[in-house]
């Protein structure tokens, strides 16, 4: 079984084009992140995502990490999303997927990622 665990960003405060795929990937951008505004909610959001995904391999199952976002609010945004989510489906053998999100504006595009994947849970980062 291979799990995604992935952190949405509805707003566009991650500016990237696709998804952030793997380990280091997410690593460099949480660092990236930490170090321009170490009080950014995002920080510990990836961190979080990163945790979870580490717990995930250390108990034996494979898992994905991963970071999709949207470049801001609205459809267009929810459709970047729905894109991001569908390539990584594509890209990877998925089974189930473990969302972590740090507001109710991301929390919006749960939906859109039960729509194309099993979600085994919603991780809320405060």
């Amino acid at each position: 079984m291979s799990t995604l665990v992935v952190y949405v960003d509805r707003g566009d405060g991650i500016s990237h084009d696709g998804p952030v795929v793997g380990w280091e990937a997410v690593q460099a951008l949480v660092t990236d992140i930490g170090l321009e505004d170490p009080e950014d909610s995002r920080v510990n959001c990836l961190l979080e995502a990163l945790h979870v995904a580490r717990d995930l391999r250390d108990s034996g199952e494979e898992s994905i990490v991963a970071v999709v976002s949207g470049g801001g609010d609205g459809v267009d945004s929810d459709r970047a999303v729905a894109r991001q989510t569908d390539h990584l489906i594509s890209e990877y053998d998925l089974d189930a997927a473990i969302v972590v999100t740090d507001s109710a504006g991301d929390e919006r595009l749960v939906p859109i990622i039960e729509s194309r994947i099993r979600v085994d849970g919603v991780d809320r980062v405060v």
